[in-house]
């Protein structure tokens, strides 16, 4: 599964450069996009970002008519709730006494519980335990009998001592936490068509902005990475010297020093000038 998702994050940045190549492929990401009995969140949002890229510069009926249910794809079914985030004894967000876990239980890292858990119950406005219990059913569906987040499922474990631990870090990701997160994505999709987006008050969007998590870095569809260049000439510069007294020390060349931002031996500013640098 997330050889799938970083794939579609991929078919989508292609789809911004080449849209004939990628449209060939429609039918599959339809397919991913609009599937309500799987709605991996970050899937269907890679498979709609692609097929927007393509659909874009078309005109006939039939491509206005897909970009259109893409455009709606993640447009709520219900008017948006306007019940505020429940303050403190409004409800119980912890599992009633009455209430079973799920047989067999999974658990969940604290810091996971506490962040990704509940800041999607707060959306759909519903009990933290709740919206675990979701999770667990997408767990289920994976795999049948592994217990917790930080279980390796068999792997090979970190050699740190804090191994137990790392398996739940963004750094490294155990079996537990591979199903887990996928588990929410799909815990997620899944609420935004049963139920009314919430969220905070202060909050506009409140549905877009946690499906960023699962989009690229940049609104427009790039990478951070199509921000950067090679490495400019004019900083490949030795910037230590060496004196009589210190093995080394930073140069104090004029010359050097204005190349650095861009200023050439003729005293102008090139195309670009650097202004903060480290």
């Amino acid at each position: 599964m997330h050889a799938r998702q970083w794939f579609l994050l991929g078919v989508a940045r292609l789809a911004i450069d080449y849209p004939e190549k990628i449209a060939l492929h429609t039918r599959l990401l339809e397919s991913i996009a609009f599937d309500d009995s799987y709605p991996h969140a970050g899937m269907r949002e890679a498979a709609r970002r692609a097929l927007l890229s393509c659909a874009a510069p078309a005109t006939d009926a039939v491509a206005k008519g897909r970009l259109k249910r893409l455009t709606e794809l993640h447009t709520s079914n219900f008017t948006r709730s306007s019940s505020k985030e429940p303050r403190s004894g409004e409800f119980s967000w912890d599992r009633p006494k009455g209430m079973p876990e799920p047989d067999p239980p999974f658990h969940f890292d604290y810091d996971f519980d506490k962040y990704q858990l509940s800041n999607l119950a707060r959306l759909f406005r519903l009990p933290r335990w709740q919206v675990a219990d979701r999770c667990v059913k997408w767990v289920r569906t994976m795999d049948a009998t592994v217990q917790a987040m930080h279980d390796f499922g068999g792997r090979p474990h970190p050699s740190s001592s804090y191994g137990y631990y790392q398996g739940t870090q963004d750094s490294f990701h155990s079996y537990g936490t591979y199903l887990a997160r996928h588990a929410l994505a799909l815990a997620g999709g899944e609420l935004f068509i049963e139920r009314p987006v919430v969220g905070d008050s202060y909050d506009a969007h409140p549905w877009e902005d946690w499906l960023c998590s699962y989009s690229p870095t940049r609104q427009d569809g790039l990478w951070l990475a199509d921000g950067t260049r090679a490495y400019p000439d004019f900083a490949l510069h030795e910037l230590l010297i060496s004196n009589a007294e210190k093995a080394s020390a930073p140069t104090s060349d004029a010359r050097v020093l204005s190349a650095l931002v861009g200023i050439g031996q003729d005293r102008k500013i090139a195309e670009h000038l650097l202004v903060n640098a480290w």
